[in-house]
């Protein structure tokens, strides 16, 4: 099994537009198999700032590169998180082997 943590930065004042993207990431036209196993969540908020660290879970590496795959291709899904100038900074994106 893998864990992809993703940790984004954000205005906490944007925090409700960011809750939307993820809203918006779960919506049936972005449904695929492999998918997910186990989403977690955490929130750290400093001053002005929130950070959020978004963990995925997969069954393995080649399930999470076939649903990044899937992803790509999917344009709604690049509109989401793709726009030029948008209100969040992806820090960074690590890939992590759990046993």
């Amino acid at each position: 099994m893998i864990r992809v943590d993703f940790l984004y930065k954000v205005k906490t004042s944007d925090l409700p537009q960011m809750m939307k993207k993820f809203e918006e990431s779960i919506q049936a036209e972005f449904q695929s198999t492999p998918s997910n196993v186990k989403i977690e969540m955490a929130f750290y908020k400093e001053n002005e700032t929130t950070l959020i660290s978004l963990n995925i879970y997969y069954n393995s590496e080649k399930d999470y590169e076939l649903r990044t795959k899937f992803e790509r291709s999917q344009q709604g899904w690049l509109n989401i998180w793709f726009k030029e100038n948008d209100i969040f900074e992806l820090v960074s994106q690590n890939v992590f082997f759990v046993q």
